[in-house]
C-alpha cells in the first residue's frame, strides 16, 4: 500500500501522470476492501454470538444478521454520495446521524430544506473522533461538502437533464 514515503521518493515523482493516478486508485480500493472485510468480519462475529438475532414477529420474518456494518455492494454501485455514506459503516452512521445531526437541525424551518451547519458538524464530528490529523479533516470537509452540494444541486432539473444524456453505465460505472 502506498504510503507518505512512497509518494515523496523521487523515483515515484518521475514516473507517468497515469501510473501515479493507477497507484493511488489501487491503494484506495485496497484500503477499501480491507476495511470491507473487517465490516463483515464484525457481522460474522454479530451473527455467531447472538447479538444480531431479533426474532420473528408478525409483520417481520425471524432474522440474524440485524447489525449491518456495511452493505458492500451498494456501496460499490452507488449513484450519489447519500448512498455511499448510508451503506458504509451503518452502525457508527446511524448513531451520528440520531446524536449528533438531528439534535442540530433547526425544527423551525420545513423539511427537506438542506441545513448545512448540521452535515458539516457531523462530518466535524467524525473526523475528530477519527482523530486529530490533518488528513482526516480534509477528507470529511470533502466529504461534507460534497453530501451538501449533491443535496443542493442534485436534485435540479438541470442535473437530471445531465442524468438523462450520460448512458447510465458510463455515469454510474466504478
Amino acid at each position: 500500500v502506498l504510503d507518505e514515503r512512497t509518494l515523496a521518493e523521487p523515483s515515484f515523482r518521475e514516473q507517468a501522470v497515469w501510473y501515479k493516478i493507477v497507484c493511488l486508485v489501487t491503494a484506495a480500493y485496497t484500503t477499501m476492501f480491507r476495511l470491507f472485510i473487517a465490516f463483515t468480519s464484525m457481522e460474522a462475529n454479530l451473527i455467531a454470538s447472538g447479538l444480531g438475532y431479533r426474532a420473528k414477529t408478525e409483520k417481520e420474518p425471524e432474522e440474524f444478521n440485524s447489525m449491518r456494518a456495511a452493505k458492500i455492494v451498494d456501496c460499490l454501485s452507488m449513484q450519489s454520495p447519500q448512498q455511499c455514506f448510508t451503506n458504509w459503516n451503518m452502525r457508527c452512521q446511524h448513531w451520528l446521524k440520531h446524536y449528533v445531526a438531528l439534535r442540530l437541525m433547526d425544527r423551525r424551518k420545513p423539511r427537506g430544506t438542506v441545513q448545512v451547519w448540521p452535515i458539516f458538524a457531523t462530518f466535524m464530528f467524525s473526523a475528530v473522533w477519527h482523530g486529530i490529523y490533518f488528513g482526516y479533516f480534509a477528507f470529511f470537509s470533502g466529504a461534507a461538502l460534497t453530501d451538501v452540494t449533491w443535496k443542493v444541486v442534485g436534485g435540479t432539473a438541470m442535473a437530471k437533464r445531465v442524468r438523462l444524456m450520460i448512458p447510465d453505465l458510463a455515469y454510474y460505472s466504478l
